[in-house]
């Protein structure tokens, strides 16, 4: 066989992959993912009996650190590494036969595991994406809010307690109790209205 004839050998042996670990974002929450190990592990069974390797031939990454505010006022870091690399795809029975494939991974860390955790992305979604691998995984649903919940888990209790005290006095600013008319039959039958069409 030649090159591309096992690699879609590999893509016909690995049809589907289902998620197999939850990931903690805080607060009690979690989502499915696919792990890493389940991945290669899989993938790496098919290229054994079709006689592929796979290489990192060349990778390139930077870090950069981006400060945000989350939603209730504190200041976070964004510490995030970047890998692009470039893997090979040898055919070891022709070992001119071979291809070059690129990917990237980011990875989020505050200490020195940022590259390794950006090339285990780069890696695991090389595989899926070169063999065309489904996972039932659209990146497009994770809304940015569980993102910033998977970063940052969920706010402390004294941390929602400080932001909703800010709001409240923010609400509450210029507000007079002495000077508070009320509410006309007019405007309560409004609010009655109001509130009876939103429950429909």
């Amino acid at each position: 066989m030649n090159l591309y004839e096992k690699i879609a050998a590999v893509m016909s042996d690995v049809a589907y992959l289902a998620k197999d670990d939850n990931v903690a974002t805080g607060g009690g929450r979690s989502y499915k993912a696919i792990s890493e190990e389940k991945v290669t592990s899989t993938v790496r069974t098919s290229l054994l009996k079709n006689k592929l390797v796979i290489l990192p031939i060349a990778q390139e990454h930077k870090r950069e650190d981006e400060r945000i505010t989350d939603s209730y006022g504190k200041e976070k870091i964004n510490r995030i590494t970047t890998v692009n690399v470039t893997y090979r795809i040898v055919n070891t029975e022709k070992p001119e036969e071979y291809i070059d494939v690129p990917s990237s991974g980011t990875g989020v860390d505050t200490q020195d595991k940022g590259v390794g955790k950006a090339m285990t992305y780069a890696y695991k979604y090389m595989l899926l994406r070169t063999f065309a691998i489904p996972t039932g995984d659209d990146a497009d649903k994770l809304s940015s809010d569980l993102y910033d919940a998977g970063l940052y888990g969920e706010p402390t209790e004294k941390e929602r307690r400080e932001a909703d005290s800010k709001k409240a006095n923010e609400i509450n600013k210029g507000f007079d109790p002495g000077k508070t008319a009320m509410a006309t039959e007019e405007q309560i039958e409004a609010i009655k209205a109001a509130a009876k069409e939103a429950k429909v």
